[in-house]
């Protein structure tokens, strides 16, 4: 899985929501269970927040 959030400009707030909205449809598709989809989000409330998740 590729790390889709990580190509959003820092700087456009906007569409790095519209990516985690992308992000966050696409596992509904796949069909996470409840932990992948927590450590998921997590991920990306890191992200929201400006410090990396690694």
């Amino acid at each position: 899985m590729t790390a889709q959030g990580k190509q959003q400009p820092p700087d456009s707030g906007e569409s790095e929501t519209e990516g985690h909205r992308q992000i966050r449809n696409r596992m509904d598709r796949m069909g996470l269970d409840p932990d992948q989809r927590r450590f998921i989000e997590e991920m990306l409330d890191d992200e929201e927040d400006g410090t990396p998740s690694e």
